[in-house]
Order: C-alpha cells, then sequence, then structure tokens
C-alpha cells in the first residue's frame, strides 16, 4: 500500500480539485511509478508546467524495457486525466550492461542496450518503444549526455554529412567533470553542428521522441553554446516537420543563488525547463536547499518565461523521490521515501510553478 498511498499524494499535489478514485480502486502500481513529478499551474494561467514519470529515482540506470513500459501503462490508465503526460528513460540507456562500454551506431550515436531494451535489435532504436508508448496517450522522452563520449572518439566515425568529412576526434572537447566519457562538441565548427543535427534529427524524427533531457550541459557544467545550437536545431525540425520536442537541461548545482537566477535567464527562452538546484533525494538538507531558489524565481517573474517553441518554460526543482525509490549511488536496492515524506514534498511542490 505505500506505493498506492505514495502515488495518490503526489495526483494530490498535481490535481488538487480533481476527483480521485475511490480508495483501493486502483491496482498496485509497479515499482517506481510513484516517482512521478506533478505540477499546477499559477491560478489564472493556462501555462502548465511538464508533468510526468522518470524511471531514473526508482531504477537508476538499470530500468530494461517491460519495467519501463509498466510504469508507463499505469501512468497512462491512472494519471493522465491528472495532467501527467510523459513517460521518460533516463541515464544511459546505451550502457552495454556485460562490459559498461557504450553501444554507438556507425556515425558514433548513441543506441539502445537490446540486452535491456530488446525491441530496439530490430534496428529501430526507440522507434517501437515510442510507438507503444504513443499507442498509450502519452509522450515518450530519454534522456541524454552532452555531445559525444571518450567511446565515440576511440571509434572514431565520421560524423554524418559532415563537409568535408570529419571524424569525431575533432569536434570532441572538454570532459563533464562527474561523468569523463561524456564529451562536449566544438558548435564553432561545422562539424560540431552537423554532429548535433543528426543526432536530434534520428531522436525527433526517426524515433519520434517528444521530450530530451540534457545532462552536464547546465549549473556548474554550463555550455551556453551547446544549448542554443541544439535549440536553434529543435526549432528548425519543428518548423520543417511538425515535431515539437521539449528540451530539458540539467544538472543544477550552482554556487550562489543569484548565480542559478543569471543562468535561468540566460537559457529561458532557448528550452522548455532547466534544472535549477542539485539532485533531489529523500533527505531534508535536499528539501530545505529549494526554498530559497524558489523565492528567487519566482521574484524574477521566470516561471512561465516565453522558451522554446514560442511555448512557456519553467525553472525545474528535479524528480519527486516518492514511493519505492532507489539511492542515488546506483545499487538496485529499494526503500520507502520516508525521511522527507510527502507530506512535505508534495505541498512544497503544489505551491511552487514548476515541473513535476
Amino acid at each position: 500500500m505505500h506505493q498506492v498511498t505514495m502515488m495518490l499524494s503526489v495526483v494530490l499535489a498535481a490535481a488538487a480539485h480533481a476527483q480521485l478514485p475511490a480508495a483501493g480502486s486502483a491496482a498496485r502500481p509497479p515499482r517506481g511509478v510513484a516517482a512521478a513529478h506533478a505540477q499546477l499551474p499559477a491560478a489564472g494561467s493556462a501555462a502548465r508546467p511538464p508533468r510526468g514519470w522518470n524511471s531514473y529515482d526508482s531504477f537508476t540506470w538499470f530500468v530494461n524495457e517491460t519495467q519501463f513500459l509498466a510504469n508507463c501503462q499505469y501512468m497512462a490508465d491512472h494519471l493522465l486525466p491528472f495532467g501527467y503526460d510523459t513517460c521518460v528513460i533516463d541515464y544511459l540507456w546505451y550502457q552495454q550492461s556485460a562490459t559498461g562500454e557504450w553501444l554507438l551506431d556507425e556515425y558514433c550515436r548513441p543506441m539502445p542496450d537490446p540486452e535491456r531494451w530488446p525491441s530496439s535489435s530490430t534496428g529501430m532504436g526507440f522507434r517501437p518503444i515510442a510507438d507503444k508508448v504513443h499507442a498509450m496517450g502519452l509522450k515518450f522522452g530519454i534522456h541524454i549526455m552532452r555531445g559525444t563520449s571518450t567511446f565515440a572518439v576511440s571509434k572514431d566515425c565520421v560524423v554524418k554529412n559532415s563537409r568535408p568529412e570529419t571524424r569525431i576526434s575533432a569536434i570532441a572537447a572538454d570532459e563533464c567533470s562527474w561523468c569523463t566519457y561524456s564529451l562536449s562538441v566544438n558548435v564553432s565548427m561545422d562539424a560540431g553542428v552537423r554532429y548535433y543535427e543528426s543526432i536530434l534529427e534520428q531522436y525527433a524524427l526517426e524515433w519520434q521522441v517528444d521530450f530530451l533531457k540534457n545532462d552536464c550541459v547546465f549549473g556548474s557544467q554550463f555550455v551556453p553554446a551547446e544549448i542554443a545550437a541544439q535549440s536553434r536545431i529543435l526549432e528548425s525540425l519543428a518548423s520543417a516537420h511538425g515535431r515539437e520536442v521539449l528540451y530539458s537541461l540539467s544538472p543544477g548545482g550552482h554556487a550562489t543563488v543569484d548565480e542559478i537566477v543569471s543562468k535561468g535567464r540566460a537559457v529561458a527562452a532557448l528550452v522548455s525547463m532547466y534544472r535549477v538546484n542539485n539532485d533531489d533525494w529523500d533527505n531534508w538538507a535536499a528539501l530545505e536547499g529549494h526554498f530559497d531558489i524558489a523565492a528567487a524565481f519566482a521574484d524574477a517573474r521566470m516561471a512561465g518565461h516565453h522558451g522554446l517553441h514560442g511555448e512557456p518554460s519553467f525553472p525545474d526543482f528535479d524528480m519527486l523521490p516518492l514511493g519505492f525509490i532507489t539511492s542515488p549511488s546506483g545499487n538496485r536496492s529499494h526503500y520507502p521515501c520516508v525521511h522527507a515524506r510527502p507530506n512535505a514534498h508534495c505541498p512544497k511542490s503544489s505551491i511552487r510553478r514548476a515541473p513535476r
């Protein structure tokens, strides 16, 4: 019952005026679904922050196709009426369990590990999963790291559509401090832009992805040129093909609140949402750090700012760690969220206009 109870707490935060099903009428949710994130729009505003479920808090990178689709189906069956409409595969879907290496195609673009994502073995990437998620009435999202990787530099593919032909090693730049396999791409080079065009076209058009969570590009890892380049490409794809992909930045982690707000102002018009705090786990220290940041963004009137595709953009306070969750160390254990508790997390989220 812990999972059902905590899921209902999230629903209440997201839809205070909606009628809930009778107690006990919903089936027990699959493990991890209670980590969904929710948010009410501000009173009188039509602009609503994105809402959905992300796999990381309950599965870290170990989530597989069966688990992911089961959680998406539960959200579609029970939470879609309350605005939860996006189901997201987080971190390292391309990492091979047996070797730890990243699976890449002929252009050094990440591909799903078929051991965990068997439908990708057809060579269609995430398209079969996207089709199933869309058939549920939901949007489909994935997590991506910055740019390219050391695995790609080692393979050193030719960048798709680069003229003259350019190798990945020529466009690779700075590493991510907390994931040193992940490398920036030099977008001052035409080949760097071509690389981003090739991966974003693959995601938006071939795989029918609706939501991209781009990690190690914001906060203390800020790479504004790469954010701007990807935003322009996504705008171009939307204009040419009618595929409006939501673009989310991560992580948070800033020296001061003023710095957080300054970086938010720099990217708000380019994106759909941007993380403004460190990872939010089941502890009071993570929760307490939100209040000054939330007050600063409220004062700056950044929630609902004009963003990507002419839609509003929002500061993001990370996922709600509710229900049965794992730990930030990445092990496979699960435990019920008990420390910060939903009776603190949910009211905090429902008075703050941010994605959940």
